[in-house]
């Protein structure tokens, strides 16, 4: 077991990372601080070059890496500036998720903030900001349930054709097709967004299950040709797999630029979540109560003087 506590940084230099083994975890006990520029009681990785004009440059580090069989606990975590925020390779097959991922925010990643093979993950108060890529990439099944959590993509270092969040049940190679089945992928009371048409890719193999479902969330998809008009997984009618959601209407986000992804007053994610679930989860990221108004991801609404 590694254990992080809170207040801790650490520096990676070019190319390196963490790997974690079969059999072993991390768990990093960050705390929520008092000075949101300070973020003294916050668990921050980040890269070795300290000069001003490195604070926000993507892909200046590797990646942490949980191959099969590592677990990891993470609260109040800020994973920034290297290729891949987490690479979470397979899972221990049991019943309890592998990964708990809390109050946790990963930014300014060159390929893919989250990246989960067959995974096990339950993901609160997430926020996963500008990635090369995408910001969550659910590969080759798995289960996962994210609550509350805010995926925004606004990457402007070079083209970005891939949506925010993606989920599959296969991995094709040059040579040969894996399946494997997606279990369980739920979003409930998260925004999805970013600065292109689609930010939410699903593709899936018919032979192997394919799960998920979305609700009380805000996500950006606009399709004017009907190019998915035809793909049941796209079918926004069905309240099996899409319950009280909303679709291209604006986030408020504070400033996407620098990955401030708090929400604004006019927020189309206000009073968008399920209460319900809000008490499961009722303080956001920042200590602010849900409990008498249940806000869309990560951050309850703000008001902001300018």
């Amino acid at each position: 077991t590694l254990q992080i506590d809170a207040g801790t940084r650490i520096h990676f230099h070019e190319n390196s990372g963490l790997i974690f083994a079969n059999g072993s975890h991390l768990e990093a006990n960050g705390a929520l601080s008092e000075d949101q520029e300070v973020l003294e009681n916050e668990i921050i990785l980040e890269g070795d070059r300290l000069e001003p004009e490195y604070t926000e440059v993507p892909g200046q580090w590797g990646t942490i890496w949980f191959t099969p069989g590592s677990t990891a606990s993470m609260n109040y975590v800020t994973i920034k500036n290297n290729n891949i925020g987490i690479l979470a390779d397979g899972n221990t097959g049991d019943a309890n998720p592998d990964f708990y991922i809390k109050n946790t925010q990963i930014y300014n990643t060159s390929s893919m903030g989250l990246y989960a093979l067959t995974a096990s993950i339950l993901g609160e108060n997430l926020v996963i900001g500008n990635s090369g890529i995408s910001n969550l990439w659910l590969r080759l099944g798995g289960n996962y349930e994210f609550t509350h959590s805010t995926f925004a993509n606004y990457w402007s270092q070079s083209f970005r054709n891939t949506p925010a969040v993606r989920l599959d049940n296969f991995l094709e190679t040059d040579s040969e097709l894996f399946t494997s089945a997606l279990e369980q992928a739920t979003f409930t009371n998260c925004i999805i967004y970013g600065n292109q048409s689609q930010e939410i890719s699903l593709e899936a193999l018919a032979t192997t299950d394919f799960n998920f479902s979305f609700s009380h969330s805000l996500i950006k998809f606009d399709d004017p040709f009907d190019e998915f008009a035809d793909d049941a997984n796209y079918d926004f009618n069905n309240e099996n797999i899409y319950l009280n959601m909303l679709f291209s209407e604006n986030p408020d986000f504070r400033n996407s630029a620098i990955n401030d992804y708090r929400i604004g007053d006019n927020s189309a994610a206000k009073n968008l979540g399920d209460p319900s679930t809000a008490l499961k989860v009722p303080l956001d990221i920042l200590g602010k109560s849900r409990l008498n108004q249940a806000d869309s991801g990560a951050y309850q609404t703000t008001l902001f003087e300018d």
